[in-house]
């Protein structure tokens, strides 16, 4: 059963209420990740990771290298983890104790998503959009030797993925669907979200899809998936992410972040204005971090 929670009005009128702090991180970021007391951004023009205090908010260039062609990044077990659309460094481990690089080698496709858990490292994998190979996957990574432990073809495509509950969530590429994955059986289960998914996100007991042809956010209960609510946000959401009770959605054509109570997904306050095209953000804490596109900025929203 579907119910709408605010699908009629258009979106609200924004306010300064909260205001966003901005610094240039270099061109297109697409990967970031906090860890060690900053900010990490991926770029796929360049191997280097940039990184951003929290405290201060400066910028500043690291050591670390990845692939170019950078996709994703993520944080967790003392490293940074990387995806990028090489043919080597398709999955770049960086120690964040000594800053030494190990490389996993990933089954074919194109690795879009990265997921840190406490004891593995999920990876979703893109197929072709045109021919029957390669087939979109998940696979699981060891992350203490690197290597796959498993693939699980993904039928649907895979355009992002978020990892809880005893499964993997997938926002699906080839049909209007997220698939449930059970991480121990690897059995799927598809639930229908609308046109074109896209960011996916997990918190307050349901999981969070980004409709970003619809302009909508769609909060599922895991325990009764029917049980869903419809949220306008407007603008072609496509990166969500899940923190201080609350669900944000970043609006890439509207340039703008949507905060949504993490227990019914109703709208709190007004929309934030951010820089140019956010695709990406994470919550840390009470502050929200979000990068732009189409500007190459990082933009830091704190909560009262």
């Amino acid at each position: 059963r579907e119910r709408t929670a605010t699908t009629a009005p258009p979106p609200p009128a924004r306010s300064p209420a909260l205001a966003a702090e901005s610094v240039a991180v270099g061109s297109r970021p697409t990967g970031i990740a906090i860890a060690r007391g900053a900010v990490f951004v991926a770029r796929p023009r360049t191997d280097r990771l940039r990184r951003v205090d929290l405290e201060t908010f400066r910028r500043a260039e690291t050591s670390y290298r990845v692939g170019r062609g950078t996709t994703d990044l993520d944080a967790g077990l003392g490293a940074l983890w990387a995806t990028s659309d090489t043919t080597v460094e398709r999955l770049t481990r960086i120690d964040l104790d000594d800053g030494t690089r190990r490389v996993a080698e990933l089954p074919d496709g194109t690795p879009v998503a990265v997921e840190v858990t406490g004891s593995a490292i999920w990876v979703g994998i893109r197929g072709s959009a045109t021919q029957p190979l390669p087939v979109a996957s998940v696979a699981r990574v060891d992350p203490r030797t690197m290597r796959v432990l498993r693939t699980i073809p993904v039928p649907d495509g895979v355009q992002d993925i978020a990892v809880g509950d005893g499964a993997v969530w997938i926002s699906n590429r080839r049909t209007p669907t997220i698939t449930r994955l059970d991480v121990r059986t690897g059995v799927q289960q598809k639930i229908g979200v609308g046109r074109r998914p896209g960011g996916i996100a997990l918190g307050g007991g349901a999981v969070w899809v980004a409709g970003t042809e619809e302009g909508v956010v769609r909060r599922i209960e895991r325990a009764d998936p029917a049980n869903t609510a419809i949220v306008s946000v407007g603008g072609q959401p496509r990166g969500v992410a899940y923190g201080a009770n609350a669900l944000w959605a970043a609006s890439f054509a509207d340039s703008a972040l949507t905060r949504l109570d993490g227990r019914n997904g109703r709208r709190l306050g007004d929309r934030v204005d951010v820089s140019l095209n956010p695709l990406k953000l994470l919550v840390h804490k009470r502050t929200v971090y979000a990068i732009s596109l189409a500007e190459g900025r990082l933009d830091r929203i704190r909560l009262p």
